[in-house]
């Protein structure tokens, strides 16, 4: 009882004088005496909280028991009956409501059902109000006592006695951390409600005496054993924060309230032996903030109490000799070892979630509370276990020997019951003590096939922790689920006991980053619409099938739904008349196979792939994705939906649409027939050919919205013309693309004047063979085509003879090459890209060619235009480029590279840029600029009219040097000599080396003159024509030779002549034995310095 049903003498005494003196004349022998005949009666307080006249004033029936002689004063009757049923016992507490106590403060309630308060009031008087507990609707100004510090002496005598208000006394560390409360001292709380605070620091036992002190508060940092041997009034204790294991000693009444908060250690109660010396005894623990650490109780308890409160709690272990264990409180609460003691575990009061596993030797009772409780039983085989689970969704775990005798019961809410596959299954009809579950859980691997309603009839959900190999899961019709939790080995069949057509079937994937089915198949029967959640937790898996196969009830039609995250997919067929995987909201679905009786397929937001039913006719809808659909043989109506989709169309009369976004429908030329309705839909469209066959203006006019046409010709049979007049929708293709045509030839007729982009699809390697006519409908005079080439196969033919302009494009790592390009009307060449661009042969018919650009051209390119009459604009790109004129005064422009230029028959002029360039004017008067580099410069045409000027021949005692190849029928011989005189006469050659440079045939010569003044070429010639020539020293080195080379010098023009000499020649002299004949082939234009580092290093001849 609380402190207002107790009588306090020292009160009575000093607030009643009278009595005292009474009490010392000898008249009555104490206080509690006189109260007891006299005092009672007279409405005289026993204390400072009991207000007598209160109390018979404003409880009638009270003074009417009184007056009669039933009871012998109010205050007795407050002690017996009054606090018990809440009546206030003075004007504070008037307005004292016990039912919203309580709903405050679930522990008070749980602390009055152990038997610690006898009431509402009990507690809020003894310990609510000065803890500030709430929901009293009780205002009081607290009357604080003093506050004791303890010292690290003894603490006893006067300087530690009380008031009769609430004292508190301080055993706090000193200022030099010395623990204060030791077993030497002695503190008296007086009356009032007393607390003593003290915090520990030093291992050892404490068994201090305290007298009227009701409230003990500790913390400890050491292990230490607090003794209250010597301490009875104590009502409530309290370990606060300690982070060492406690043992509290000789607790003085069971009615004392433990309360464990803020800690994670061992703590041990043992109480007073007098305190327990019956068969009902029941112990009260509070906890709160409690995260780990045993608790241990005196085994003399019977019924041990544990009030979780405040927020979750975990309990490592209890023990003690309890037959019962109650659960009280509103907050979660988890004891981690098994229970080895309680045969009956109780929560019913409990409003939190409770996790506890039982582990008795005995026969066990558990009930569950109103939270989503996890109660495991481990006990041995022959026991029987009864076990109900409460309101909440609970689960309750058998770790083995779930047999039928056990008696277990879900309660409401959605519970599950868990145990091993050699326990669930072996369960049989014969049992019906398993009820209300809503689930049930196998914890390892499925060991055999289940009977569900062999563990409990109404089950809705199978649980599979560890999979299974090969099994089969029997349910009951109606709507029901599956969850995997780990992967399935082979396969997993589930079916049902029923024969409606309304079975629902959800298999869900719970587990975490697992492909559930790793291409093991999956058979489901009786289940009319099939769900398979894929999500899982974790990281993405794709969930992978080997077959899907459903079938129903007779009648029925059968669905299967994916939903969730994850992709799915399959190696087999799926077999079902409905496949749906709108659901998915990640990656999307892969068909392996063609599906088996599907009427309707549904694809997802993703990327999918769709097959149709290879035989009959499917609705197929892509959705939103970049999707793959195939059809089938039958008549399907195929949808791409959104995305940029590939369609393949089979045979059949097909309805198909694109749908929005840039698609590909692909079918074969033959199969288009007038049963089709072929429809790109928005975006820009492809229309691939497979296999090409002329198209009739029937089966044209079912093709629609196409921009693009496709020619992949990997089955093309012979030669064939796809005359785009006859596909009356879609005539204005505006790109087409050419495959390889295994040595046919594909003609693309009646192409529109609009049309401008071909692409030659070089991609099969294999096969250097493919020729294509293309031609336009109407031949204008500004037709211009853009040809881009991919891949890196060898075109042998490609004929454009109505086109203008062609645009050739190129980034292939490997050469676009074409063998031939016949294009008569071609006037312009570009060539653009980062691949090399190579025309085998002169460019067919191309006589008005008159550009050709390679400026945007990265890579190499070869063009040979000598087809053409017109004069030749070429220009190079930066890679290298081989380009051949024709008969007309081309204008070659090389560029960085080392290019290979040579003109035609007209008078060229070519620049080869940087790079070490061959440049070859071929015949015509020539002018040859060799820019950057050493570059080589051929002339070919000696002997005729024509003349090469070189405009920049690079020559110095070192570094960089030109070279001019003559390429002369017979050879020639190049003589190194100085001296020619002006005017005629003999010219002796003074110096003569008859060995070769590198660049010179072994045994050529070179005849070099140098102070010819002359002011025009004219006079140059007649003077060379003139002269006389010996060679000294009886030389023979260029007897039979048909050709000399001499080199001569116009200071007045500023060039080199170049030439050869002729005559007859003396064979044994290696004498001129007539006036020479000098032809000139070339002019060097240099300054006269530069001639003179000219020598037979810059000549040489050529085949």
């Amino acid at each position: 009882m609380s402190s207002a049903a107790q009588f306090d003498k020292d009160f009575y005494l000093q607030n009643n004088l009278d009595v005292a003196i009474s009490i010392s004349q000898g008249f009555f022998t104490s206080a509690l005496q006189h109260f007891t005949l006299f005092g009672g009666k007279e409405l005289r307080s026993p204390n400072a909280l009991f207000d007598s006249a209160y109390y018979a004033t404003r409880n009638s029936d009270v003074l009417e028991a009184v007056g009669s002689g039933a009871i012998g004063n109010v205050f007795e009757h407050f002690q017996q009956h009054g606090e018990t049923e809440s009546r206030a016992p003075s004007s504070t507490y008037a307005s004292f409501d016990s039912t919203a106590y309580l709903a405050a403060n679930p522990d008070v309630e749980a602390a009055i059902t152990a038997g610690s308060f006898t009431s509402a009031l009990d507690h809020f008087i003894a310990f609510g109000q000065s803890e500030s507990r709430e929901g009293s609707g009780v205002t009081i100004a607290p009357v604080t006592g003093e506050t004791f510090t303890l010292t690290n002496g003894a603490n006893t005598g006067a300087g530690f006695q009380g008031t009769a208000n609430a004292d508190t006394f301080d055993g706090s560390l000193n200022t030099n951390g010395t623990q204060t409360l030791t077993t030497l001292d002695s503190l008296d709380g007086g009356a009032g409600t007393d607390t003593l605070s003290a915090v520990f620091n030093t291992a050892g036992t404490v068994a201090a005496t305290l007298t009227n002190i009701e409230n003990v508060l500790f913390s400890s940092s050491a292990a230490v054993t607090l003794d209250l041997i010597n301490s009875p009034s104590v009502v409530s204790v309290n370990s606060s924060g300690s982070t060492a294991a406690m043992t509290v000693n000789n607790i003085p009444s069971t009615a004392t309230t433990v309360t464990i908060t803020n800690t994670n250690q061992n703590h041990t109660l043992d109480y007073l032996n007098s305190a327990v010396t019956g068969t009902t005894d029941t112990a009260a623990v509070n906890v709160a903030n409690v995260s780990a650490g045993a608790l241990t109780v005196d085994n003399s308890i019977e019924t041990l109490s544990i009030t979780s409160s405040t927020n979750a709690n975990t309990i490592a272990s209890v023990a003690g000799n309890y037959g019962t264990l109650n659960i009280l409180g509103d907050s979660d609460l988890t004891i981690t070892a098994g229970d080895a003691d309680a045969e009956l575990i109780d929560a019913s009061a409990f409003t939190g979630s409770l996790t506890v596993n039982t582990n008795n030797t005995a026969a066990t009772t558990v009930t569950g509370g109103a939270g989503n409780d996890s109660i495991t039983a481990t006990g041995g085989s022959a026991l029987v276990e009864t076990i109900s689970g409460g309101a909440g969704n609970d689960t309750v775990t058998f770790s083995a020997n779930l047999a039928i005798t056990d008696v277990v019961d879900g309660g409401d809410g959605t519970d599950t019951l868990a145990g091993v596959s050699a326990n669930l299954v072996g369960l049989t009809s014969a049992s019906t003590n398993v009820s209300n579950f809503e689930t049930v859980r196998v914890t390892d691997a499925l060991g055999a096939n289940m009977t569900v309603a062999n563990v409990q009839a109404g089950l809705t959900t199978v649980r599979l922790d560890a999979g299974g190999t090969a099994r089969t899961i029997t349910h009951e019709a109606g709507t029901k689920a599956i969850d995997l939790r780990a992967a399935v080995t082979t396969s997993l069949t589930v079916t049902d006991t029923g024969t409606a057509t309304t079975d629902v079937l959800t298999i869900t994937n719970n587990a975490a980053a697992t492909d559930i089915f790793a291409t093991a198949n999956l058979a489901v029967n009786g289940f009319e619409t099939v769900t398979y959640n894929g999500s899982g937790s974790g990281n993405a898996a794709s969930q992978d099938f080997g077959t899907i196969a459903l079938a129903t009830d007779t009648g029925g039609t059968d669905t299967i739904n994916f939903i969730g995250s994850n992709a799915i997919s399959t190696t087999g067929a799926i077999t079902a008349d409905v496949i749906d995987a709108s659901g998915l909201t990640g990656l999307g679905l892969t068909m392996g196979a063609a599906a088996t009786d599907a009427s309707t397929i549904t694809g997802s937001a993703a990327i999918d792939t769709l097959v149709a039913d290879s035989n009959s006719g499917t609705a197929i809808s892509g959705g939103a994705g970049n999707d793959i659909i195939t059809g089938g043989t039958g008549n399907d109506t195929l949808n791409g939906g959104d995305g940029n989709d590939t369609i393949t169309v089979s045979t059949g009369s097909d309805i198909v649409s694109g749908g929005a976004g840039d698609d590909i429908i692909s079918m074969a030329a033959g199969s288009i027939s007038s049963g089709d309705a072929i429809d790109g839909g928005d975006g820009t469209d492809t229309l691939n050919l497979s296999t090409i066959a002329a198209i009739g203006a029937a089966a044209g006019q079912r093709l629609s919205n196409f921009e693009r046409l496709d020619l992949d010709m990997a089955t093309l049979a012979g030669d064939v013309t796809i005359d785009l007049a006859s596909l009356i929708n879609n005539s204005a293709f505006d790109r087409i693309t050419i495959g390889d045509t295994n040595d046919n030839v594909v003609t693309v007729s009646n192409v529109l004047d609009a049309f401008s982009d071909l692409r030659l699809d070089g991609s099969d390697t294999t096969n250097n063979d493919s020729e294509a006519i293309v031609t336009r409908l109407v031949d204008t005079s500004t037709n211009s085509m853009t040809l881009t080439i991919n891949g890196g196969e060898t075109f042998k033919t490609l004929t454009m003879a109505n086109e203008e302009t062609i645009n050739i494009a190129s980034d292939a790592a490997t050469a676009a090459t074409i063998t031939t390009l016949n294009a008569g009307d071609l006037t312009t060449l570009n060539l653009t890209g980062s691949g090399n661009v190579i025309i085998t042969n002169a460019i067919g018919a191309a006589s008005s060619l008159a550009t050709v650009d390679a400026s945007g051209l990265s890579a190499a390119a070869t063009v040979n235009g000598s087809n053409s009459s017109s004069a030749i604009t070429f220009t190079a790109g930066s890679g290298i480029a081989t380009f051949t004129g024709g008969v007309a005064s081309d204008t070659i422009t090389g560029g960085g590279a080392a290019d290979i230029l040579t003109g035609g028959a007209g008078g060229d002029t070519i620049s080869g840029g940087a790079g070490t360039d061959t440049i070859n004017g071929g015949a015509g008067n020539d002018t040859l600029t060799g820019g950057a580099g050493a570059d080589n410069f051929v002339i070919s045409s000696a002997g005729t009219t024509n003349q090469i000027t070189v405009t920049d021949m690079a020559v110095s005692a070192t570094g960089t040097n030109d070279v001019v190849q003559w390429s002369l029928n017979g050879g020639g011989a190049i003589v190194d000599g100085q001296g020619i005189g002006e005017g005629a006469g003999a010219l002796v050659v003074t110096e003569y080396d008859g060995t070769a440079t590198a660049n010179n045939a072994a045994g050529s010569s070179l005849i070099k003159a140098t102070a010819l003044s002359y002011n025009s070429s004219a006079d140059l010639l007649t003077a060379i024509n003139n002269a006389n020539i010996t060679v000294d020293g009886g030389q023979t080195g260029f007897a039979n030779n048909a050709n000399i080379l001499a080199t001569f010098y116009d200071v007045d023009g500023g060039f080199a002549s170049v030439g050869t000499l002729s005559s007859a020649i003396s064979a044994a002299a290696g004498v001129f034995n007539s006036q020479v004949t000098y032809t000139e082939t070339g002019r060097l234009t240099m300054s006269s310095a530069t001639y003179a580092n000219l020598d037979a290093d810059n000549f040489a001849f050529i085949a």
